[in-house]
């Protein structure tokens, strides 16, 4: 069987992972993070569990549907009406759903890779810390856009003029919890500064805990984008104060902690599946067609199949 490497363990990377163990390839597959999940994570706490990434996700194709069918979700009836259809979260935590489609594929977490080399053995993977992998007969570049041109760059690789046009957006999430839960379990935009709030706890699988009535609230990528380096700290401050002005019976919470995602939306997507380079390296991820987790999985699916193709023909 053929090795492939997957750095990334976003949805994206996952299915891309899911579908070529399925093909009888052998993945590895790399996230610099200590969790799979990408931006479908959960933070735990002893005041609640917070899905401070993707919110929920939708399905609008019968492929990505049929896949759902079998996976560890659940409607999120709040979330209808929010949103452009049904809406879905992975229960217990969003990263189940990545977890389900990784199976038993070996994994390599809290491991940065920052270069990559090809010789006629295959690709070879070295990380932060100076470790090597390899070889592999082939690479699937799942994470976002810009880390993957820093990527390409450092590994003295040409980047395709396409993959200079995607351009993504950051967005800060605040986590917080509340000892009387607010009037209404979502809002949307309450406040120019944000873009949405909701009740983490009406999620199915996802009760009150003990330490209060756990809440997730985005701020605009316009605001995210003015306070990009802002501090964590200060950044919490600013939007509980923005929630306290525009959310009638807001109290003051029990806890709350801001998270940055750098690359959280993409703005310009690159407007194909993927990205197939050569010497059977493939870029993917949500941000090829957009921003949702169904786009991830039509990306980390196509990128999957492409790589069989191309090692199929080469044999």
């Amino acid at each position: 069987m053929k090795p492939i490497a997957i750095i990334g363990a976003g949805a994206a990377g996952c299915i891309a992972a899911h579908n070529l163990d399925r093909l009888d390839y052998t993945t590895l597959v790399f996230d610099k993070s200590r969790g799979v999940g990408g931006r479908m994570a959960t933070r735990r706490s002893s005041v609640g569990e917070f899905d401070h990434g993707a919110r929920c996700f939708t399905a609008k194709t019968p492929e990505f549907t049929r896949a759902l069918s079998r996976a560890p979700v659940k409607r999120w009836h709040e979330a209808d009406g929010h949103s452009k259809g049904p809406c879905f979260v992975a229960t217990p935590r969003q990263n189940q759903l990545a977890r389900f489609w990784l199976d038993n594929s070996p994994t390599q977490l809290n491991c940065k890779i920052d270069q990559l080399q090809h010789n006629s053995d295959g690709w070879r993977l070295r990380s932060d810390e100076s470790q090597t992998f390899g070889p592999f007969q082939g690479v699937v570049l799942a994470i976002p856009a810009p880390q993957a041109r820093d990527l390409l760059a450092n590994s003295e690789l040409a980047i395709p003029a396409v993959l200079t046009q995607v351009s993504m957006v950051p967005v800060w999430a605040l986590m917080f919890s509340l000892e009387v839960p607010l009037a209404q379990a979502i809002y949307d935009k309450p406040d120019p500064s944000l873009s949405w709030v909701g009740a983490n706890f009406t999620k199915p699988d996802r009760a009150p805990s003990a330490g209060g009535y756990a809440y997730i609230a985005h701020a605009s990528t316009e605001w995210s984008r003015t306070n990009l380096e802002t501090d964590a700290v200060e950044v919490a401050e600013v939007l509980l104060q923005h929630l306290n002005n525009s959310i009638a019976g807001f109290s003051t919470p029990i806890s709350a902690s801001a998270h940055r995602w750098r690359f959280a939306l993409t703005h310009t997507p690159l407007g194909h599946s993927h990205l197939a380079l050569d010497d059977h390296l493939i870029l993917a991820g949500d941000w090829c067609l957009g921003s949702d987790v169904e786009d991830a999985f039509a990306s980390g699916t196509a990128a999957a199949l492409q790589m069989h193709r191309n090692l199929s023909s080469a044999r």
